[in-house]
This record gives structure tokens, C-alpha cells and sequence, in this order.
């Protein structure tokens, strides 16, 4: 082969050129290329592998019945059908909850859990703050105070854009988080825990928020 021609067919396919007559003539060039003439390639050459996963023959639902999109449907699907080919990096869960209790839900209030190790969970709380920038300091200084306070949750100040552009810190929020770590063998944890542990964070955050709008919100 023209080595023109070689060159031209070697950067279509680092172009990202996959057409089966170019794959095989570039086969055939690397075979000729290092091996010796009584060799023989076969009736075809080696086949290119394929990234196309096979689907298992034992499925254990209908392949072509609707799922809800969600995270556990598609890492259901991985399992079953991409177990070889992929592998979840991402943490264990984060979950969003509203939470609906919340007098004011134009505060955006959220509960989050989240495990970013398999073996801890950690709950927060995250409510919308309203107050001039003048005052961030001083809710900087109060969330330290009250972290102080408080061995088992730590509040913190975040800046995060909000809907409103009418004012500065408008768009900032407080995180309340309480954390607890897991047995490291066989993490788990009983519903009476889990409902302690939720129940603390929100008595926490009740008392945080009225200390909150007394000092510094109108």
C-alpha cells in the first residue's frame, strides 16, 4: 500500500473513523506489517473489540417494560447489564428532601443525607438567610458560637446564589450538619436511630433559626 494512502487511513481513524472496510484494511496492514509472509490472517482478521455490552440471557425483568428514572433504576441496570464494564464512583447516596414543616417554605428549607464513605451518615439542614451584608460577619461569628456549643451539630454560613437579586445576602443560606459514623465491618443503623438522629438536627434547628431571626433578620 502507498504509504500516502496508509497515512490518510490512519488519520481518518484518529479522527474517530470506525467504518468496517477502513477497520479491516488497517488490520490487514498491521498483519502484513508484523508478521512473516507464510503466515495466514485467516478467513477474516481479529475481530476489533466491540464496546457494546452483550445483555445477560437471565434477565430478571421485562428488558422493554418502562422504569422510573431514577438512580436506583439506572445502577440496577448497570448491575445487571455493565457489572464488567463499570463501576459506581460516585459517593454511596446524596438525597434532597423538602421540608414541608417549614413555616415559611420561600425559605427554600431542605433536609439533606448524604454518605460520602459508605460508612457515616450525615444530615443537614439548609434554610435561606435574609439579612444585609453588613451583618454577615457577625452570622459568621454566631455559627461559630454555637459549633462551639454544640458537640454533636456544626453551623456554618454558605454563599450560594439565590432567586432574589434584590439585596446582598439575600442568596446566602445556613447549613445545620450532624453526623454520626457507622460500624465499619457492617455499617448500619435501626430505624430508632435514624429517627433520633433526624429529630435531633430538627429540635436543633428550631431553636438555631428562632436565636437566628431574633438577631439578625427584621
Amino acid at each position: 500500500m502507498d504509504p500516502a494512502e496508509l497515512e490518510a487511513m490512519m488519520q481518518r481513524h484518529a479522527a474517530g473513523d470506525r467504518d468496517p472496510d477502513l477497520l479491516e484494511a488497517l488490520t490487514r496492514q498491521a498483519w502484513s506489517a508484523f508478521h512473516d509472509p507464510w503466515e495466514h490472517p485467516g478467513a477474516s482478521p481479529a475481530a476489533v473489540p466491540s464496546l457494546r455490552i452483550p445483555l445477560i440471557d437471565e434477565d430478571p425483568c421485562d428488558p422493554d417494560a418502562p422504569e422510573k428514572l431514577d438512580v436506583g433504576t439506572l445502577d440496577s441496570f448497570v448491575r445487571m447489564h455493565a457489572r464488567s464494564h463499570l463501576k459506581r464512583k460516585s459517593w454511596p447516596f446524596f438525597v434532597t428532601y423538602e421540608y414541608l414543616a417549614d413555616p415559611e417554605p420561600e425559605r427554600c428549607p431542605r433536609v439533606l443525607m448524604e454518605s460520602p464513605d459508605g460508612r457515616s451518615l450525615v444530615c443537614a439542614f439548609v434554610r435561606r438567610l435574609q439579612c444585609p451584608d453588613a451583618d454577615l460577619p457577625e452570622v459568621h461569628a454566631f455559627c461559630q458560637r454555637w459549633s462551639d456549643g454544640q458537640p454533636r451539630i456544626v453551623a456554618k454560613l454558605v454563599e450560594a446564589p439565590g432567586p432574589e437579586q434584590g439585596g446582598a445576602g439575600v442568596g446566602s443560606v445556613l447549613v445545620l450538619t450532624l453526623g454520626v459514623t457507622l460500624a465499619e465491618e457492617h455499617p448500619t443503623i435501626s430505624l430508632r436511630d435514624f429517627d433520633r438522629m433526624l429529630h435531633e438536627l430538627l429540635d436543633a434547628a428550631s431553636v438555631f433559626w428562632n436565636q437566628v431571626r431574633a438577631a439578625f433578620e427584621p
